[in-house]
């Protein structure tokens, strides 16, 4: 999953990824990505910053 992830943030799309990897498909692909949306959705909890933009939030992380 931390390859699709870097795939995606290096602006290659998921139709790229795909057709790099014939084993996975777009659902797959969206599946790692809702899991990764998830996951940063979770920190942000525990951190106490759910409540802030997602940008605003990351920023704060910086501070504590």
């Amino acid at each position: 999953m931390e390859l699709i992830l870097e795939r995606l943030a290096a602006e290659q799309g998921i139709d790229r990824v795909v057709e790099s990897y014939p084993r996975l498909d777009s659902e797959s692909v969206g599946g790692a990505l809702l899991f990764a949306a998830g996951r940063v959705e979770e920190m942000l909890a525990r951190l106490g910053l759910t409540e802030e933009p997602l940008v605003d939030a990351v920023t704060a992380l910086d501070e504590h």
